[in-house]
């Protein structure tokens, strides 16, 4: 087909070649002679109709196409109407297949058609009887005049590198005499606009599909067809925006990225610092792979924040000037335009940035320091008891220790005389021995003395517990509290774009409205769907909030943050959290009564004092309940030593009492000998399990008191290590205090007026980042995973990963909460 080297084409080139005089100025059009070739492909941006045509939005070409039989008799003209798509025009209706011919509306539509039917001679198809050839010409009412178009076609062999011809067929089965059926496999229509009114000649781009008669019979008979109408603009200019308004974005990426990373290194630097006046080794400050992947993933963070905005601005423009405009604007570009592939590769890109950043903060809220600090106090002449049995002790303990010449121990396994002066740094990666066999007779001095103050008042069963359990409990749930629901809000989504056919205004047509039966014909539109996906999906999470925060919290119920302040405050129990090294929060709950420990009416009688103000105001300083620290380094040492320290001694004690931990690897090996499955094996086995699982919580317990004496004693200014309240000044206020530690020799407590506590260590703090989170991964499925947008299936994938990021966030933080206060993970519910 339109090969030059056969013998009727280079006879028909001959004759043409000798013909000097030419129609309607086309060169190749020769004085009474078929328009079989195009010269070149410079027809294609040709200006000539810019004199004759001026078009409009919405305006209709005039497509005419001229019959041809194969022997080149004329067979008359008709217009342009489902030539193009021939085997699916049963599945289109009339008034849809005009249009293709319509200025600014993009068509596109794909079946499967049985091709077995073209043999079968009882058809009515008249077309399929003999080949016709189709010249389509455009029609200008206005000169009268009839351009003809060029046609492309995809699979054709001129041998010259030119592909554009003048004719094309539907189908054909003669000229193979039956055995091969060549059928048009896919079309399509293509106008260009420039100077808003002015259009290229118009493109009809064909591929031809070719198939045997006897793969028809074997069963493959069908044949997918396809056509795509397609209606662009010169977008040259608004290219170079783009891109200037990209550079911007990555510049504005880049100084933020280098001021957190500033801000990040300025901490470490401060960390080493301190270490090194505290003589202390780390390796905090040194640029290993750990600090590399921080660094790389808070870039992804900031990226993917300012890239999600740009894609969203840059294609709420092209919606609104596309919906929006009554003059030829703005006409989107083609899938396979550079502009398309660049914003689906921004999203992509967007869409697993961010997913890793959520994963960092997660890992960063699963692994902070969190204690629980329990005030309460016995009561009346049992505390005097006690008291007097405890002095009683250390007077016998201490009168020991001098007989052997040793000092005098303090509360928490430390001589006296070398408080805060003879400290082994936690993380010091070659500790002597002599030093770890120091620390593990401190710990077991410590562990001692502690067991000997408790022993007295446990039996007497005068303190609960579970006023810690509570608040542990009530901490572990509102970590991953949401005040906003992610169910509700997709159900809200799926009722606007499904329910009310809003995710059709998302259609490739200029006028914002649509219905399921225009997808039929007329696509929807990447970007269009994105645009619209991000904003109702905005703004369903901000109704929500706004109601949450302005209604709810305040009429229908309260904040359940400040409501855990106040119950802390009730129970008696304050909570100690470190989120760095040297920084955390402290929230006071030391309550203003006697006893938390009580009866529900003596409850009521120190709230209904409290209203009255019959008693002093709560907080460490007046009505001053919540704090953002900055510890010293010697204070964060003894916290460690008294944390490591204990605790590994604890658990030095219980391999002792415990022959055989529950999870030795040997008893599982399949190919220990002594190992053969017996019941009675089993049955030693859990019984072993159970024990060990006895003796570690009442470990925890016994170094939990450790931890929790030097806690009280340190907010109570009762140890070395004091602390002084300071108020943020202007630019601390807004940034967040960063005071310089290595110039201060207390730790620092300021006034937390903005809840920061709330949006650094709560699942609620990572809210904006899940709700842009959301909406990239719906569009990302939507646009990039499925092949056809389906809103409900992307809505439905969005959700299960929202909810296996709780469920990550929730089963973490309950192992953190569990391994950081020393409470056993059997009591968090």
């Amino acid at each position: 087909m339109y090969n030059k080297l056969q013998n009727a084409c280079v006879l028909f080139i001959e004759v043409s070649n000798s013909i000097t005089s030419v129609s309607n100025s086309f060169p190749n059009w020769k004085q009474k002679l078929p328009f079989l070739f195009y010269a070149d492909h410079n027809i294609l941006t040709s200006t000539i109709l810019s004199s004759s045509l001026s078009v409009t939005l919405k305006d209709k070409l005039s497509i005419i196409v001229v019959k041809y039989s194969m022997n080149g008799t004329m067979l008359g003209h008709e217009p342009l109407t489902d030539q193009l798509f021939h085997f699916c025009s049963d599945q289109i209706r009339a008034k849809d297949q005009a249009l293709i011919t319509k200025i600014g509306y993009n068509t596109q539509f794909s079946c499967s058609y049985d091709l077995s039917t073209v043999f079968n001679d009882n058809t009515d198809d008249t077309n399929y009887d003999e080949l016709i050839f189709y010249d389509p010409y455009l029609y200008i009412a206005s000169a009268n005049k009839y351009y003809p178009l060029p046609v492309y076609v995809e699979n054709v062999d001129n041998k010259d590198g030119y592909k554009l011809v003048r004719r094309f067929f539907i189908s054909d089965r003669y000229a193979s005499n039956n055995q091969v059926f060549m059928y048009l496999k896919s079309a399509s229509f293509k106008v260009t606009v420039y100077d808003k009114t002015k259009i290229y000649p118009p493109l009809i781009h064909i591929e031809y599909g070719v198939k045997q008669l006897s793969e028809m019979t074997d069963g493959d008979k069908y044949a997918d067809i396809s056509f795509e109408g397609s209606y662009r603009s010169s977008l040259s200019n608004f290219e170079t925006s783009i891109i200037i308004l990209f550079v911007i974005t990555l510049i504005l990426v880049l100084a933020l990225w280098i001021y957190r990373v500033f801000q990040y290194q300025r901490m470490e630097l401060i960390y080493y610092n301190m270490n090194m006046n505290s003589n202390i080794r780390s390796s905090q400050h040194t640029v290993d792979l750990v600090w590399f992947a921080r660094i790389i993933l808070v870039g992804f963070g900031i990226s993917a924040h300012l890239f999600f905005w740009f894609l969203f601005f840059v294609s709420s423009y092209c919606y609104l000037a596309y919906k929006g405009q009554s003059k030829i604007q703005f006409l989107l570009p083609e899938n396979t335009d550079s502009m398309m592939s660049a914003f689906k590769g921004l999203l992509t890109y967007c869409f697993l940035a961010k997913l890793l950043h959520v994963l960092m903060l997660i890992w960063d809220q699963c692994n902070v320091d969190v204690f629980f600090i329990d005030w309460e106090k016995p009561k009346g002449n049992i505390m005097a008891l006690i008291q007097q049995q405890q002095f009683m002790q250390q007077q016998q303990e201490q009168h020991h220790r001098s007989r052997h010449g040793a000092f005098p121990m303090g509360p928490y396994g430390q001589p006296q005389q070398s408080w805060g002066m003879n400290m082994t740094y936690p993380n010091h990666p070659n500790p002597s021995p002599q030093s770890v066999q120091s620390n593990h007779t401190n710990a077991n001095q410590a562990s001692n003395h502690i067991n000997s103050q408790n022993k007295t008042s446990d039996e007497f069963n005068i303190i609960s517990c579970w006023r810690k359990l509570f608040i542990a409990n009530e901490w572990n749930e509102l970590s991953v509290h949401r005040n906003i629901s992610p169910a509700f809000t997709f159900f809200i989504f799926l009722c606007f774009m499904v329910g009310f056919e809003y995710q059709y205004l998302s259609l490739q047509k200029p006028i914002a409205s649509g219905s399921v039966n225009d997808e039929q014909l007329v696509p929807i539109s990447d970007v269009y769907k994105f645009v619209l996906s991000a904003f109702f999906l905005g703004i369903i999470y901000c109704v929500e909030y706004l109601y949450s925060f302005f209604v709810h919290d305040r009429f229908c119920g309260s904040d359940p943050y400040i409501d855990l302040v106040d119950l802390a405050s009730l129970a008696n129990i304050s909570i100690f959290i470190l989120d760095l090294r040297y920084h955390g929060f402290y929230i006071h709950g030391k309550s203003v009564h006697q006893h938390a420990d009580t009866s529900l009416e003596e409850i009521n009688r120190n709230m209904e004092n409290e209203r009255k103000q019959l008693c002093k105001s709560r907080g460490l300083v007046a009505n001053k309940d919540m704090f953002e620290i900055w510890v010293s380094t010697q204070f964060r040492q003894q916290y460690d030593e008294i944390y490591r320290d204990v605790l590994q001694f604890e658990l030095n004690k219980l391999s002792e009492q415990a022959p055989k931990m529950p999870f030795d690897l040997s008893r599982f090996d399949p190919t220990n000998n002594n190992n053969n499955g017996t019941g009675n094996n089993n049955q030693q086995n859990t019984q072993q399990n159970e024990q060990y699982n006895i003796l570690m919580s009442q470990q925890l317990i016994e170094s939990s008191k450790v931890l929790s004496m030097f806690l009280c004693d340190f907010i109570e200014k009762c140890c070395p290590y004091k602390w002084e309240l300071r108020e943020p000044n202007g630019f601390e206020r807004v940034f967040g205090p960063l005071p310089d530690l290595t110039t201060e020799r207390n730790s620092l407590f300021y006034e937390d007026v903005m809840y920061r506590f709330k949006s650094t260590l709560m699942y609620v703090g990572l809210q904006y980042d899940l709700i842009i989170l959301t909406i990239l991964t719906f569009c990302f499925v939507d646009v990039m995973v499925l092949s056809e947008h389906n809103s409900i299936i992307s809505i439905l994938i969005t959700y299960i990963i929202d909810y296996l990021l709780l469920a990550m966030r929730t089963y973490l933080g309950e192992k953190n909460v569990s391994r950081k206060t020393l409470i056993d993970e059997k009591f968090l519910i």
